[in-house]
């Protein structure tokens, strides 16, 4: 079954100015537009967001387009791979639901860590493929094969939109199949 986006999380990992450029360069477009998407469909749901930045005195911020969205989210700053591991961590945990929809950078290692440790703690995980990227396309595709192997579910950001309106009569329908395009 997939997760009702209202009663879930979506983490959005590392997405920064200095690291997007080094992403696979035709994945960077489809990451953002995946990303966007599932941002403007759980702010619509009434859906919990969180995102991290890794040492954003070396990587930058958050970039632009997706900031824009983040506004007023909380934001966990780390070091560690894993947003579980970060400091803030523990005072946002209890904020995280049951499912999580775990999208960014890189997947190989930050979010392949932090998928770990959320299944660990008992959390559905799941990955849009087409909201996570890595520098390789070999190392995305790895880290979402670990991802699904240690029990996360690989979706798409398409999926869990069209899922969460049911129908094309949704009111929010005509919006978001814009979107898409």
């Amino acid at each position: 079954m997939l997760p009702c986006l209202k009663n879930s999380t979506l983490l959005v990992v590392d997405v920064q100015e200095r690291l997007l450029p080094a992403m696979h360069e035709p994945d960077r477009a489809p990451l953002i537009k995946g990303i966007t998407i599932l941002l403007k469909a759980f702010e619509e749901c009434g859906g919990h967001i969180l995102y991290s930045e890794q040492y954003p005195q070396g990587l930058g911020p958050t970039v632009a387009p997706l900031a824009e969205c983040l506004a007023g989210c909380a934001r966990l700053e780390k070091k560690h791979f894993s947003v579980c591991k970060a400091p803030d961590y523990q005072t946002y945990k209890s904020t995280i639901q049951e499912h999580v929809v775990l999208v960014g950078i890189e997947t190989h290692v930050c979010v392949l860590e932090t998928g770990l440790d959320l299944l660990a703690d008992g959390h559905q995980v799941w990955v849009p493929f087409d909201a996570v990227a890595s520098r390789r396309p070999a190392y995305r595709d790895n880290g979402l094969a670990l991802l699904k192997e240690a029990g996360a579910t690989v979706v798409n950001a398409e999926t869990l939109l069209f899922h969460q309106l049911e129908s094309a009569d949704s009111t929010h329908f005509k919006h978001f199949s814009r979107l898409i395009r």
